[in-house]
Protein backbone atom coordinates (compact mmCIF):
# COMPACT_ATOMS: atom_id res chain seq x y z
CA UNK A 1 0.00 0.00 0.00
CA UNK A 2 1.43 3.34 -1.01
CA UNK A 3 1.08 5.72 2.47
CA UNK A 4 0.26 8.84 0.63
CA UNK A 5 -2.92 7.22 -0.59
CA UNK A 6 -4.04 5.35 2.03
CA UNK A 7 -3.56 8.60 4.48
CA UNK A 8 -5.24 10.89 1.95
CA UNK A 9 -8.03 8.22 1.86
CA UNK A 10 -8.74 8.88 5.56
CA UNK A 11 -8.43 12.66 5.30
CA UNK A 12 -4.51 13.07 6.99
CA UNK A 13 -1.77 14.89 4.84
CA UNK A 14 1.08 12.70 3.68
CA UNK A 15 4.46 14.81 4.17
CA UNK A 16 5.77 15.01 0.63
CA UNK A 17 9.03 13.60 1.36
CA UNK A 18 7.10 9.82 2.55
CA UNK A 19 4.62 9.88 -0.16
CA UNK A 20 5.73 7.21 -2.28
CA UNK A 21 6.38 5.03 0.71
CA UNK A 22 5.06 1.53 0.67
CA UNK A 23 3.97 -0.39 3.76
CA UNK A 24 2.23 -4.29 4.05
CA UNK A 25 0.46 -4.29 7.14
CA UNK A 26 -1.01 -2.46 10.00
CA UNK A 27 0.38 -3.35 13.36
CA UNK A 28 -0.29 -2.05 16.64
CA UNK A 29 2.30 -5.07 18.53
CA UNK A 30 6.04 -4.55 18.22
CA UNK A 31 6.12 -8.45 18.37
CA UNK A 32 4.12 -8.94 15.21
CA UNK A 33 6.19 -6.27 13.35
CA UNK A 34 7.41 -7.53 10.19
CA UNK A 35 9.18 -6.24 7.11
CA UNK A 36 7.81 -2.99 5.38
CA UNK A 37 4.84 -2.70 8.10
CA UNK A 38 3.34 -0.01 9.59
CA UNK A 39 3.69 0.45 13.58
CA UNK A 40 1.04 2.71 15.28
CA UNK A 41 2.19 3.45 18.50
CA UNK A 42 -0.32 2.92 20.63
CA UNK A 43 -0.56 4.15 24.69
CA UNK A 44 -2.77 1.06 26.84
CA UNK A 45 -3.42 0.85 30.65
CA UNK A 46 -0.03 -0.85 31.40
CA UNK A 47 2.52 -0.23 28.42
CA UNK A 48 3.07 2.62 26.08
CA UNK A 49 3.92 1.83 22.11
CA UNK A 50 5.91 5.08 22.07
CA UNK A 51 8.23 2.79 24.16
CA UNK A 52 9.00 -0.22 21.37
CA UNK A 53 8.60 1.67 18.54
CA UNK A 54 13.02 1.80 18.24
CA UNK A 55 12.35 -1.78 18.07
CA UNK A 56 9.23 -1.98 15.30
CA UNK A 57 12.04 -0.06 13.40
CA UNK A 58 14.95 -2.84 14.31
CA UNK A 59 12.30 -5.30 13.35
CA UNK A 60 11.77 -3.55 9.82
CA UNK A 61 8.88 -1.26 10.34
CA UNK A 62 8.79 1.16 6.41
CA UNK A 63 6.42 3.71 8.53
CA UNK A 64 5.70 4.54 12.39
CA UNK A 65 3.00 6.54 13.45
CA UNK A 66 3.20 8.56 16.63
CA UNK A 67 1.76 11.29 19.13
CA UNK A 68 5.32 11.78 20.05
CA UNK A 69 8.87 12.07 18.40
CA UNK A 70 11.83 10.74 20.74
CA UNK A 71 15.50 9.52 19.82
CA UNK A 72 14.56 6.39 18.31
CA UNK A 73 12.96 8.77 15.54
CA UNK A 74 16.78 9.06 13.62
CA UNK A 75 16.60 6.33 10.50
CA UNK A 76 15.19 3.41 9.19
CA UNK A 77 11.74 4.78 9.05
CA UNK A 78 9.36 7.11 7.92
CA UNK A 79 7.85 9.01 11.00
CA UNK A 80 4.59 10.42 10.74
CA UNK A 81 3.41 12.66 13.79
CA UNK A 82 -0.26 12.96 14.71
CA UNK A 83 -2.54 14.05 17.82
CA UNK A 84 -4.16 10.45 18.45
CA UNK A 85 -2.75 7.76 17.04
CA UNK A 86 -6.06 5.69 18.56
CA UNK A 87 -8.20 7.78 16.03
CA UNK A 88 -6.03 7.00 13.24
CA UNK A 89 -6.01 3.30 13.61
CA UNK A 90 -9.54 2.92 13.87
CA UNK A 91 -9.35 4.77 11.15
CA UNK A 92 -6.90 2.99 9.13
CA UNK A 93 -8.28 -0.49 10.77
CA UNK A 94 -11.73 0.88 9.22
CA UNK A 95 -10.47 0.96 5.95
CA UNK A 96 -8.63 -2.33 5.76
CA UNK A 97 -11.68 -4.14 6.74
CA UNK A 98 -14.15 -2.03 3.85
CA UNK A 99 -15.71 1.12 6.45
CA UNK A 100 -17.85 -1.20 7.82
CA UNK A 101 -19.03 1.33 10.29
CA UNK A 102 -20.55 3.67 7.37
CA UNK A 103 -23.04 0.55 7.15
CA UNK A 104 -23.64 0.65 11.58
CA UNK A 105 -27.36 2.10 12.34
CA UNK A 106 -26.86 3.42 16.26
CA UNK A 107 -29.38 4.03 18.87
CA UNK A 108 -29.17 5.74 22.07
CA UNK A 109 -31.27 6.20 25.08
CA UNK A 110 -31.11 8.37 27.73
CA UNK A 111 -32.65 9.66 30.73
CA UNK A 112 -33.30 8.97 34.28
CA UNK A 113 -35.91 6.44 33.87
CA UNK A 114 -37.14 3.93 31.66
CA UNK A 115 -33.96 3.05 29.65
CA UNK A 116 -33.96 -0.80 30.42
CA UNK A 117 -38.12 -0.78 29.42
CA UNK A 118 -37.71 1.47 25.80
CA UNK A 119 -34.36 -0.68 25.08
CA UNK A 120 -36.58 -3.71 25.44
CA UNK A 121 -39.31 -2.83 23.01
CA UNK A 122 -37.13 -1.27 20.59
CA UNK A 123 -35.16 -4.73 20.85
CA UNK A 124 -38.14 -6.32 19.97
CA UNK A 125 -39.65 -4.07 17.29
CA UNK A 126 -35.96 -4.01 15.26
CA UNK A 127 -36.39 -8.11 15.78
CA UNK A 128 -40.00 -8.16 14.24
CA UNK A 129 -39.18 -6.09 11.97
CA UNK A 130 -35.72 -8.07 10.63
Amino acid sequence: MRLSDVLEEIGYDCPKKYENIEFTEIVTDSRLVTQGCMFICRRGHNRDGHDYAEEAINNGAAVVVAEQVRDWCVGGAAIIKVDNTDRLAAMLYDRQCGYPTKKLKITGVTGTNGKTSVCCALSLILREAG
